[in-house]
């Protein structure tokens, strides 16, 4: 369970700095390795974007 929270807890700091980068990632949070990824079209209306996670979604199903 510690295992879990160490490598959570680097995960997410590790999205939060590519989150420096790329506008496209609203949000990080979670506990342990349950983690989740806002991805937004514009971080002040924090409208969803749809079609770009649904392009990230497919890409990764196909990998």
């Amino acid at each position: 369970m510690q295992n879990a929270h160490i490598i959570g807890e680097l995960l997410m700091s590790g999205i939060r700095e590519l989150a420096t980068r790329y506008l496209l990632i609203g949000d990080v949070r979670g506990s342990g390795l349950f983690i989740g990824v806002e991805l937004v079209k514009d971080r002040q209306t924090l409208e969803p974007a749809i079609d770009e996670t649904r392009e990230i979604v497919n890409h990764l199903l196909t990998q």
